[in-house]
């Protein structure tokens, strides 16, 4: 009796050690996406401009906890580092996530944002983009317009179309009228010729 009391202590240890208990005893991990996403955010606050640039690839795009940590970078990353965000977006395929981007190229605060999201839908369009990017040509920041009028070339609509007539007739940039008849000449094959 004596030896089976000593032998417990022994045998509870044993049964601790084994991997298959102690994975079972381990807690579990509720979150690992959450992981994922504390270890960007300390990659692009405390790395280079390469290594941020890396974080973004730890992302999924397709899920819905990544837009805003990617729409972050936009407002706030160097050059390089929102060119792979904006690489990332382009990758959202169509549905509702594709929708909220929409909402952010149309109702962001920052201009940088408003243009990234207008290049990601350049980079790769999806049905449904079209129609954001023609009201994204009246944007009070000409990068913006710009930026929606090269995406409107890479995408056939007839509003899209009209849109970048009416910009390359009415918009005072010429940064925007050059893309704008840019686009147009991609869309139709005719050069509209120059500025009065």
């Amino acid at each position: 009796m004596r030896a089976a009391r000593a032998l417990r202590p022994l045998a509870l240890a044993l049964l601790l050690a084994c991997p298959w208990t102690a994975a079972r005893a381990a807690p579990p991990d509720d979150d690992p996406y959450g992981r994922v996403i504390e270890d960007f955010r300390r990659r692009v606050r405390a790395g280079t401009v390469e290594q941020a640039a890396e974080a973004v690839g730890l992302l999924d795009p397709a899920n819905p906890r990544s837009l805003p940590e990617l729409v972050g970078v936009l407002a706030s990353g160097h050059w390089y580092v929102r060119g792979t965000a904006v690489l990332a977006l382009a990758s959202i395929p169509a549905g509702p996530l594709r929708s909220e981007l929409r909402l952010h190229l149309l109702t962001h605060d920052d201009a940088w944002v408003r243009e990234g999201v207008a290049y990601a839908m350049a980079t790769a369009p999806v049905e449904g983009d079209a129609e954001a990017l023609v009201a994204a040509a009246d944007d009070p920041d000409w990068r913006v317009r710009r930026t929606a009028a090269r995406a409107l070339g890479e995408i056939v609509s007839r509003d899209g179309v009209a849109r970048l007539v009416r910009l390359v007739e009415d918009d005072a940039d010429l940064r925007v009228r050059i893309w704008a008849r840019a686009s147009l000449r991609a869309v139709s094959g005719a050069d509209h010729g120059r500025d009065p």
